[in-house]
């Protein structure tokens, strides 16, 4: 229990890092990159991170 406590942690916090990212992006001027980067941020980090870890979460959840 105490394992699947600290990965919903773990994503949470990741979340929070990907919205403070967000919020960084949004504050540029240039739009041309700005939209390139809050595209990629959005798609890459949340892809390749956070989203494995949301499967292996709700996979041990489901287990219960």
């Amino acid at each position: 229990m105490k394992k699947k406590k600290s990965l919903y942690k773990y994503i949470k916090r990741e979340l929070e890092e990907l919205n403070v990212m967000l919020e960084h992006i949004n504050k540029l001027d240039d739009d041309i990159f700005k939209d390139i980067a809050l595209r990629r941020t959005r798609e890459d980090y949340f892809n390749q991170n956070i989203k494995p870890l949301m499967k292996i979460y709700q996979a041990s959840k489901n287990k219960l």
